[in-house]
């Protein structure tokens, strides 16, 4: 019963991942797109760009809770999951639109 609590309690950061999946993921990956010349460039940075977005989402969330204490029941307590993926996700789209043409 009591785990059936903690993920009810934590539903949230649920609900917060797949509103990413659904409306964030599909705008940076195209299906079918032809393949241009320098197209290993683009995908080498953006997983390089998301890979990094991940490892600061992990510090955030796990290993930095000794230094920054946010509260468990608010908003502020998804913020160290959400926000380096969002900046992760702004930084791909930004040089996609400098170095892709």
């Amino acid at each position: 019963m009591d785990a059936l609590r903690e993920i009810l309690r934590t539903s949230h950061i649920w609900a917060g991942f797949a509103l990413l999946a659904l409306f964030w993921i599909p705008l940076i990956v195209k299906k079918g797109a032809p393949k241009r010349k320098f197209s290993w460039l683009r995908e080498h940075y953006t997983n390089m760009i998301i890979s990094g977005g991940a490892a600061y989402a992990a510090f955030l969330a796990f290993g930095a809770r000794a230094f920054f204490t946010f509260p468990d029941k608010t908003v502020l307590a998804v913020l160290p999951w959400v926000l380096p993926t969002v900046f992760a996700l702004m930084a791909v789209t930004y040089y996609n639109k400098q170095y892709v043409k």
